[in-house]
């Protein structure tokens, strides 16, 4: 079986490497709950540490677009990272919070990020200037409401494609957050979080039987690397594999 896999950190490994001859992001060498799927099919893991649910989107869409897959594995995340499309450099930048600043970025190649370069300054000067407009928004201009609805759309989108190729799909999360199946058994989901008829009628049109139960922290039964890296380990992957093994099964039926 062909499986496409998409996701973070938690599905790629958390180091974002580069290829040092072709500048193109690479495999990193870290073994994920993904890995294990190679044991028995054939595997395209795209996913990649800090990726945004937009670039989770937009790169599972141009994949679908090359080759085909019987199924599809999708593990959404963080919804206040963003992808912004550089014309500088004619390709996209993702956003991920990075601890020490609200916003940090990274590009697919590296030559578009690298900061010994000259002729890169005023490139990595308009990438620091969207750091700082996202860092206002999260800050003043836009209300949770507004990430919710990026994400319900993201997630609505990448659906209606997969049903519409008969794609058999899995979604999942990173954490309680924003993990669909959460929110609608949530009793403050109406009251906190769906204030508009836009975001519920976005929300209705989710088919929750495709999501896992619970999200990728609870799976990993609080097996992380250390108390200050909440990534899971060895362990922690191997439980993960397993639950997303079981819904695979449970899809194919």
């Amino acid at each position: 079986m062909n499986i496409l896999i998409n996701g973070c950190s938690f599905t790629g490994g958390s180091e974002v490497v580069h290829d040092e001859f072709t500048s193109m992001i690479t495999n990193n060498g870290q073994k994920t709950w993904a890995s294990h799927f190679e044991e028995q099919h054939t595997v395209n893991n795209i996913a990649i540490g800090g990726n945004s649910n937009d670039k989770i989107f937009r790169t599972s869409v141009e994949e679908l677009d090359k080759n085909f897959y019987d199924l599809v594995i999708i593990q959404w995340t963080a919804i206040h990272r963003k992808e912004r499309y550089s014309d500088r450099i004619k390709n996209w930048v993702n956003f991920c919070q990075d601890g020490e600043n609200l916003y940090g970025y990274h590009t697919d190649n590296y030559e578009h990020m690298n900061r010994d370069n000259p002729k890169m300054k005023s490139i990595l000067k308009s990438y620091e200037k969207i750091s700082e407009g996202l860092n206002y928004d999260v800050l003043y201009a836009k209300t949770l409401q507004y990430y919710r609805t990026d994400y319900f759309k993201n997630v609505l989108s990448l659906q209606n494609l997969l049903e519409t190729k008969n794609i058999d799909y899995i979604f999942t999360s990173m954490s309680f957050e924003n993990h669909l199946p959460n929110m609608k058994n949530n009793y403050t989901f109406d009251l906190e979080i769906a204030l508009t008829d836009f975001e519920k009628s976005l929300f209705n049109q989710m088919d929750l039987t495709k999501w896992t139960k619970t999200p990728m922290t609870h799976m990993m039964n609080q097996n992380v690397v250390s108390q200050i890296d909440s990534h899971p380990n060895e362990k922690g992957h191997k439980l993960i594999y397993r639950s997303e093994e079981h819904a695979s099964e449970l899809q194919s039926r």
